[in-house]
């Protein structure tokens, strides 16, 4: 129902230049400011073994080296100050036996963040819109994340954390590939 519906990626994977984008949409609690006819049904919720986990099953059959997920793994920005965790055990479950690249996820705008967990690599840039928050704020987004692949063997290099503001990209921080860890500079 939106203008990116032919970008879709919910229960959807694409190849680009040999590397395996898949992703899958919704979250087990609907957002506030959302019309009914775009929310995406979520039926991978922490209470659903993996057996019968739509996306877990998904993930599995499509082998993706990137996932792109609305609700994150659990344990991994998951975290609302509210509850707790809160995100997926099947997703975490996938992505901890997969040799899965990385993982980039969102919905959890207050546990933005870098991390790296047994060979993959989770990114959850907070929000590029602007949000509600739980106290009625509004929180200004722009952020996003640029990724780098090595051209041979399509690890992630470099990642880059940025934020889009009036027409200008300012950098935030970097992180840099050195053997199998990353590391942090701070820009700004």
């Amino acid at each position: 129902f939106t203008a990116l519906h032919e970008r879709d990626l919910h229960m959807q994977w694409h190849e680009i230049d040999g590397v395996k984008f898949a992703g899958y949409g919704g979250a087990d609690i609907w957002s506030a400011g959302i019309p009914e006819r775009y929310i995406i049904r979520y039926q991978a919720g922490i209470n659903i073994p993996d057996r019968n986990n739509e996306m877990y099953l998904f993930f599995k059959a499509v082998k993706p080296d990137f996932i792109v997920s609305h609700q994150p793994p659990h344990g991994i920005h998951d975290r609302l100050s509210w509850k707790g965790p809160s995100g997926s055990p099947a997703l975490r479950t996938y992505c901890e036996n997969s040799g899965l690249k990385a993982c980039l996820t969102g919905h959890i705008h207050e546990d933005w963040g870098f991390h790296q967990s047994e060979g993959t690599l989770y990114l959850n840039p907070s929000n590029f819109g602007e949000v509600t928050t739980i106290k009625g704020e509004v929180a200004e987004g722009g952020f996003f994340y640029e990724i780098t692949l090595n051209d041979e063997n399509k690890q992630v290099t470099r990642v880059h954390f940025k934020k889009f503001v009036n027409n200008n990209i300012y950098p935030i921080a970097d992180y840099v590939r050195n053997e199998d860890k990353f590391t942090e500079e701070i820009i700004d």
